[in-house]
């Protein structure tokens, strides 16, 4: 059963000091990234960047 649900929205540009969900590396400056939302099954969903090249979003997008 899968605890949080998350949805990639659009491509865009993450604000300063944020960290990719894929990978766990810093996001640059101008780096281009996917903006999505974790959708827990209770609670507040939560604003997600990742890597557009992150290799780790494809193995957590794909059903277990």
């Amino acid at each position: 059963m899968t605890t949080n649900r998350e949805t990639h929205e659009y491509l865009t540009f993450a604000p300063a000091g944020q960290m990719c969900a894929g990978c766990g590396k810093r996001i640059g400056a101008l780096e281009p990234v996917r903006r999505g939302m974790l959708a827990p099954e209770t609670g507040t969903p939560v604003v997600v960047y990742r890597h557009v090249t992150c290799r780790r979003m494809a193995a957590s997008a794909s059903p277990s």
